[in-house]
């Protein structure tokens, strides 16, 4: 547990609350979404949906025997939704867990970002992979900075990829709290549910009375300061400095 101060930040993901979710087989993929096995063998069903640690899941299970190369894949925003243009940064993020089942022998967990032409088609895309995921949310996130000239739109993709031939799969992923934002790096969740969301940035003010700071609080250790360090200080104004080397 920590505070977190934060600037602003949108969930370009309109659905990440998994509104419109029906369980069954293959039940009803939540509003905006798509769940594909891209090979034959694959059932898919949706178990269900609930929240976990505050973040809203959908549980997926896929079984059958693999035939060929199989790919699980869910794709939480459509695939020309969001607008994306060459050197812009865009980081996608979801929790994973095995909530049943094992995971195949071989194969990966994948959180990506693929980049698509004015088209539709794809152009390039990376992801970031994981393997050994148990029953706690694990979150993952990839960041890429779009370098194709042509790129028109950015997809955010989670994929399984279980990929012997023959084996026999049964396994139930939770999937929570994806998020799409045009960042370098991941922050905390905004639950959308329709619409993209921006989070304002987080303001925390430190003063005492109306006007300008009249009083500071601080109270901490530093390992291991530098003689004439800044601990705290305001431009032009008071600062507290580490007089020696000494916790």
């Amino acid at each position: 547990r920590r505070l977190r101060f934060e600037g602003a930040a949108t969930n370009f993901i309109r659905n990440s609350t998994m509104v419109g979710a029906g369980a069954g087989t293959p039940g009803s993929a939540p509003t905006n979404w798509s769940l594909v096995a891209s090979a034959s063998g694959l059932t898919r069903s949706i178990v269900g949906v609930g929240s976990m640690l505050g973040k809203p899941y959908i549980d997926v299970r896929w079984r059958g025997t693999i035939a060929g190369t199989a790919s699980a894949q869910m794709d939480p925003e459509a695939s020309m939704q969001l607008a994306g243009v060459q050197g812009q940064t865009w980081t996608h993020a979801a929790d994973i867990a095995l909530v049943a089942g094992a995971w195949p022998t071989t194969g990966n967990v994948y959180i990506g970002i693929t980049e698509r032409s004015s088209a539709g088609s794809v152009i390039a895309g990376g992801n970031a992979s994981l393997r050994g995921i148990g029953s706690a949310l694990t979150r993952i996130s990839h960041s890429r900075t779009l370098a194709n000239a042509s790129t028109a739109y950015v997809q955010p993709v989670i994929r399984f990829d279980p990929s012997a031939d023959g084996e026999v799969v049964d396994f139930t992923v939770r999937i929570a709290a994806p998020q799409m934002e045009m960042s370098a790096a991941a922050t905390s969740y905004i639950p959308t549910s329709g619409a993209a969301v921006t989070r304002p940035a987080d303001v925390a003010p430190l003063w005492s009375g109306a006007g300008t700071a009249t009083a500071w609080a601080w109270r901490g250790s530093v390992p291991a300061p530098i003689a004439g360090q800044t601990l705290l200080g305001a431009n032009g104004g008071p600062y507290l400095n580490a007089g020696v080397n000494d916790p």
